[in-house]
């Protein structure tokens, strides 16, 4: 898998499903948001039967495993790392396949806004349901679902609906 410093990089791929939104909000909700907004790599990891690694990280229910990623870092280690973390076994990434930028700007100003990325990747499919021993301190609890979790909806559960029916 290729690195990725920059997630720029994927808007101009045929193969990568972009996204791209500006948000407005309230100036004393912007300010609130300043510094709280990170980037994320999130990593479908499917298995030999059709099942796709979740996460509960306690404040968006079940949803592909996402790992926060500052500017300059490298995207596909960082996400490898983290959903090898928590399958208890080696995962390699296989391909991008989704882009989503979103720009929120305060109300009433075009300028000083916020810019944050989710990038979406598939992982090689892993055979069994593999789940470490040690589930990280910042997560609830992880398992294999076949299907988007009914209480899931919006872009969480279109992200899982790339790698389950």
């Amino acid at each position: 898998m290729e690195p990725l410093s920059d997630p720029v990089r994927l808007r101009t791929r045929s193969d990568v499903d972009v996204h791209e939104e500006t948000r407005t909000v309230p100036q004393a909700e912007f300010e609130a948001m300043r510094g709280t907004v990170d980037s994320h790599v999130a990593v479908g990891l499917p298995n030999d039967d059709g099942a796709v690694l979740l996460q509960d990280d306690g404040s968006h229910g079940w949803s592909l495993p996402a790992f926060t990623v500052e500017s300059g870092e490298e995207w596909t280690a960082i996400g490898r790392q983290g959903v090898t973390r928590l399958a208890g076994v080696p995962v390699e990434l296989d391909r991008p396949e989704r882009l989503r930028r979103i720009d929120i700007q305060p109300d009433g100003t075009a300028d000083g806004g916020i810019r944050m990325y989710n990038v979406v990747y598939r992982a090689v499919p892993v055979e069994g349901r593999p789940v470490t021993d040690d589930v990280p301190a910042d997560v609830r609890d992880v398992d294999w679902f076949d299907r988007v979790p009914a209480e899931q909806d919006g872009e969480l559960a279109a992200d899982i609906r790339l790698f389950v029916a």
